[in-house]
């Protein structure tokens, strides 16, 4: 019988939900010791790969795609608007930064922006965005909504009404503001139902 180290089996673990995940995202997670504060960074980076946002020609609802996206590589990416046919096209390194409530002065196109309302990218506004009291309710496309509305509806249906009492599975999901008000939280899933309801 094979006689394994706590070492070797949690290495053959780890590898075992690289090749699960396809995506260095998971490597980088169970790499490095994530403070929580970041979980919802994180979490962002699950939704980069389509993107919906407003065309910068005509305005209307346009895509940025990047199906290759694997975090922490150089990738190649597209802008583009089925309205008017606009088309963009653009190679990056990698060159991440999350918004923290300032925007750093070196800065440019290279930059991957995330945690505001615009694309990473292109930076080019969101489409699903809108003010909220004193913040802005937004997502980076469908699924990402779809995600934060099951996440909203939970913690609704289990009476979640404390930040304390949240899980963390729950919380990596919202931004700071939507953890710590039931109202808030209530508001939040209206808005979005009504955006998935709506046609594309």
């Amino acid at each position: 019988m094979l006689n394994l180290s706590n070492v070797q089996i949690i290495l053959i673990k780890a590898r075992v939900l690289r090749v699960l995940f396809s995506s260095s995202i998971f490597a980088f997670m169970l790499e490095k010791k994530i403070d929580k504060k970041n979980v919802y960074r994180e979490y962002l980076l699950l939704f980069l790969q389509e993107i919906s946002i407003a065309c910068p020609a005509c305005k209307k609802h346009a895509f940025v795609l990047t199906p290759d996206y694997v975090f922490g590589y150089p990738i190649q990416t597209r802008l583009q608007c089925f309205n008017c046919n606009h088309t963009e096209e653009k190679s990056m390194n990698h060159n991440l930064y999350f918004f923290n409530g300032r925007l750093r002065d070196k800065m440019n196109d290279q930059t991957q922006i995330v945690g505001i309302p615009i694309d990473p990218f292109f930076h080019q506004p969101l489409w699903f965005q809108m003010p909220y009291k004193d913040h802005v309710l937004w997502g980076y496309s469908r699924e990402h909504l779809k995600d934060v509305l099951n996440a909203l509806t939970s913690l609704l249906e289990r009476n979640y009404g404390t930040k304390r009492s949240l899980r963390t599975h729950l919380i990596k999901h919202l931004p700071k503001w939507l953890r710590e008000n039931v109202a808030d939280r209530m508001a939040a899933a209206k808005f979005i139902e009504n955006w998935l309801n709506e046609s594309v």
